[in-house]
């Protein structure tokens, strides 16, 4: 909202100043360069709103989640494998394995937990599963946070400079 109110400062005071000029015999080229300043800030009031359109719908676009205590934001709709998301907290840009690690709070992982996401042993209190690449790991994340017995939920993220993994 500020950028908008700023827009219009600018626009406003352009106008003032084209529009307040001293009571005096234009002549053709005083009429050119007159027409030609007001292109031209015209011209800076449009690619500047452009740019705040840009920015608005970038903004809009993005999407974050918590994974595990970490700010992770990505520009589509769904977070699926094979999206490039962003840390917040390490400033670094990665690509979604469709790993997901869950931690349990006990030595016990209960059979519906088990059977619907084919979990596999990693360690004591430590589970791994994998996902296809059309299931949006955010609704996953969603409903692995159904289960008490979860203590942690981290979705695997490949880091490497993204011009080497392919």
């Amino acid at each position: 909202m500020s950028n908008n109110f700023k827009l219009q400062l600018v626009i406003i005071t352009i106008a003032l100043i084209s529009g307040c000029k001293k009571n005096e015999t234009l002549t053709d080229s005083t009429e050119n360069s007159i027409n030609t300043s007001n292109e031209k800030a015209q011209e800076v009031a449009l690619n500047t709103s452009q740019k705040l359109k840009n920015v608005e719908t970038t903004l809009l676009v993005s999407n974050s989640i918590n994974n595990n205590g970490e700010k992770i934001s990505y520009k589509t709709d769904k977070l699926l494998k094979g999206t490039t998301v962003h840390n917040h907290a390490t400033s670094e840009q990665g690509i979604v394995t469709g790993a997901v690690f869950i931690t349990l709070k006990s030595d016990d992982i209960p059979l519906t937990l088990k059977s619907t996401y084919n979990t596999k042993k990693i360690t004591k209190h430590t589970y791994q599963f994998l996902v296809d690449k059309n299931t949006d790991l955010k609704s996953t994340i969603s409903d692995l946070k159904q289960y008490t017995v979860i203590d942690t939920i981290e979705i695997a993220i490949n880091y490497s400079p993204i011009e080497e993994q392919f």
